[in-house]
């Protein structure tokens, strides 16, 4: 089923994995960008994205970790903002973005310095 207004697809509850199956299917990788599978499992939601978001797009990764996912995007040529609240998750991010020596279109912010973006 699709919605009709935003295309999203809709799964019907019997087509679900059931929770061993889908701990089964993640098991398969490990969350590293140099596992293979662990990259063929995040392409399932990235490569469908790069088809919709042009590539001036910024995206935001909240509760960003280290990093994995949105580096994932970085790389890919997108304007990303690293957001979490460990310091040292972001210490991690900073030092990948170092490692692959992107200049340009990222920012890492840690939430607990900047309240700002805390609704009072």
């Amino acid at each position: 089923m699709q919605c009709l207004e935003c295309d999203f697809v809709f799964v019907p509850s019997q087509y679900h994995l059931s929770e061993s199956e889908e701990r089964k299917r993640y098991d398969t990788h490990k969350n590293n960008p140099e596992d293979p599978r662990y990259r063929q499992f995040l392409s399932q939601l990235t490569e469908p994205l790069n088809e919709i978001i042009s590539s001036d797009s910024c995206g935001l990764d909240f509760g960003c970790g280290p990093g994995t996912n949105g580096i994932h995007l970085l790389k890919k040529g997108y304007s990303l903002t690293f957001c979490d609240i460990s310091k040292f998750a972001l210490k991690k991010v900073k030092k990948k973005i170092r490692k692959l020596k992107i200049k340009k279109n990222f920012k890492i912010i840690n939430l607990l310095k900047n309240k700002k973006f805390f609704l009072e």
